[in-house]
């Protein structure tokens, strides 16, 4: 599990540059795995094998968007993306909705969703409307209705 500030990625799986940077929100430490480690780790760990594959074809759902003229996916399409991603792996579930238990700014939502913040709070508003999001009493976010993310990132919404 990871938070929204942490950093996670596939860079080092590979040789060569690292496709994106990062900026530690505070101290951290950093701590590096070896390749054949984390290959192995994968052979044999059917779930994070599953995760790594899903996240590799949501990179590629992404990078599809960037092909034949377009500018790539929506402010709206990314954030939606960013928090069925973080649903995933930080999210509790209550019924068809998911909780988070860590509050997101909108800062933070538009950092990790390559947007503006006033776009964010703009989309957040929208989709508070319309009833796909809501707050909790302590300020936190849950998704009431994660089938209609899914539909807004531009996927099939799972059963």
């Amino acid at each position: 599990m990871a938070l929204p500030w942490e950093t996670f990625g596939d860079e080092a799986l590979t040789d060569g540059h690292r496709r994106y940077g990062a900026i530690a929100g505070s101290s951290c430490t950093v701590s590096l795995l070896p390749k054949t480690g984390v290959l192995q780790g994968l052979k044999t760990a059917k779930s994070s094998h599953s995760a790594y594959l899903e996240s590799q074809e949501r990179e590629l759902h992404r990078l599809r968007h960037a092909q034949g003229g377009s500018h790539g996916p929506k402010a709206a399409q990314r954030l939606a993306e960013v928090l069925i991603d973080l649903g995933a792996r930080c999210g509790e579930p209550s019924g068809r909705a998911v909780r988070f238990s860590e509050r997101l700014t909108h800062q933070v939502l538009a950092d990790l969703a390559g947007a503006h913040r006033a776009t964010v709070t703009t989309l957040v508003n929208d989709w508070l409307y319309d009833g796909v999001l809501e707050f909790t009493d302590k300020n936190r976010l849950t998704v009431v209705r994660p089938k209609d993310l899914w539909v807004l990132a531009g996927y099939q919404a799972p059963d």
